[in-house]
């Protein structure tokens, strides 16, 4: 091979391998996930879930609170796994944007699996976030029944 070829085929390599290494995920960092994703859906559910539970226990019970769209997910990898939501939802008869982020730990029990670390309906200015212990999930019916 000509000298030419084979410094233009380093210098390529050299470039695919630097922008790679440049979008690469840092070890406890976040990364995008699509929202089709198994666990952003889960996530997503049990966040609006929550929510729900949460309101009614505020003395809302009659605003009902369901998913609209997953607008955009960000996946952390921790103790678990976090996941930074954007989601829309419906608020009774109002369609709002909301920020949620999830912990979800695969290895404990159903009831304690998931947890909503924060909730913020963001299309409001005086919207104040609902923060860490928020929401555990929701017991089982015979668990909560007994």
């Amino acid at each position: 091979m000509k000298r030419s070829t084979v410094t233009g085929v380093l210098t390529i390599v050299l470039a695919v391998f630097v922008l790679s290494s440049a979008r690469a995920q840092v070890p406890g960092g976040w990364s995008e996930a699509s929202v089709k994703d198994k666990g952003v859906v889960q996530a997503a559910q049990f966040a609006v879930k929550a929510q729900q539970q949460a309101m009614q226990a505020g003395g809302k019970k009659d605003q009902k609170i369901t998913l609209v769209k997953i607008l955009s997910a960000r996946h952390q990898v921790v103790a678990g796994s976090n996941y930074s939501l954007k989601l829309q939802v419906r608020v009774g008869d109002t369609t709002k944007q909301a920020e949620a982020t999830v912990w979800v730990r695969l290895w404990l029990k159903d009831a304690e699996r998931f947890k909503l670390t924060s909730w913020r309906f963001t299309d409001e200015k005086d919207a104040k976030p609902t923060r860490s212990g928020a929401a555990d999930a929701p017991k089982p019916a015979a668990e909560a029944a007994g």
